[in-house]
């Protein structure tokens, strides 16, 4: 096969790809997130695994990730998101005073986390 030529419009040029990438980010990406930062939402509600603050802005999140004029600002948003929940983890466990360890129980299984 040879290279198109320089007005053959039948090969495959940076105009035609560019769209596709920004449906992808703009509308497929926001949608797909979406679905994680509503189940940890409802996680947080029904197991109360972070606190209810936030779970309600992770409901507000997940809504404006689903609306496409706003889902731009709401990916955004998401990154921080991303890092505060990160920090909530992390908090949670050592404020609850989960500490590792490879101590076997009387099953002879090992656990990795304990709590004190």
């Amino acid at each position: 096969m040879s290279p198109p030529r320089e007005g053959d419009r039948r090969g495959l040029s940076r105009e035609l790809l560019h769209p596709d990438a920004s449906v992808l980010f703009g509308l497929a990406a926001p949608m797909a997130l979406s679905v994680l930062v509503l189940a940890c939402a409802l996680l947080t509600f029904r197991a109360a695994a972070f606190p209810k603050w936030w779970g309600i802005v992770s409901v507000l999140l997940g809504i404006a990730m689903l609306i496409p004029p706003i889902s731009w600002a709401a990916m955004i948003a998401f990154l921080v998101w991303v890092g505060v929940a990160s920090v909530l983890t992390y908090t949670r466990h050592t404020r609850h005073g989960v500490q590792r360890s490879g101590r076997a129980d009387e099953h002879g299984a090992v656990h990795t986390a304990s709590v004190v």
